[in-house]
Formats: C-alpha cells, structure tokens, sequence
C-alpha cells in the first residue's frame, strides 16, 4: 500500500503474525529478509460462504470488518 500498489487485489495480501508484520513494515518481503510460504492467490471458492456461519455469532463480530460486510449482513444471512 506504502508503494502505491493495488492494496486490494489477492495477490497482493498475504497473512502475518503481528512479529513478521512488523518485521516486514513497507518493504518487500525479500528485503526484509522475508519469504512468502506461497505464492498468493485467489481463492476458487466464496470466501464469505466459509466464514458466514462464524459471523452469524457475537463472539466473531469483530470479523466483519475485515470481510467487508455489515452486522446487517451477518445477521440475515447474506
């Protein structure tokens, strides 16, 4: 994101513990002396249709944020 790039495209997110996260900060993973497990990719399934039945439970709220849906949303179904 720091770099300009597509910040919202699946191959460019990848998931970090909160240690190799700041270890990373805004350079490239190589350059932090990093290497990805594999390469990333968009998934081939529904996303949400996996974690839907999570969200349908107030101890997960704090999940809709980041799958970008609405409490509405969770609550109904959707």
């Amino acid at each position: 994101k720091s770099r300009g790039g597509d910040s919202w495209s699946w191959e460019n997110l990848v998931t970090a513990c909160m240690s190799c996260n700041h270890r990373k900060g805004d350079r490239l993973p190589e350059a932090a002396g990093l290497q990805l497990r594999r390469r990333p990719y968009e998934p081939r399934c529904d996303v949400y249709a996996i974690f839907l039945p999570y969200l349908r439970h107030d101890a997960y709220s704090a999940w809709r944020d980041f799958l970008f849906i609405g409490e509405g949303a969770a609550a109904s179904g959707a």
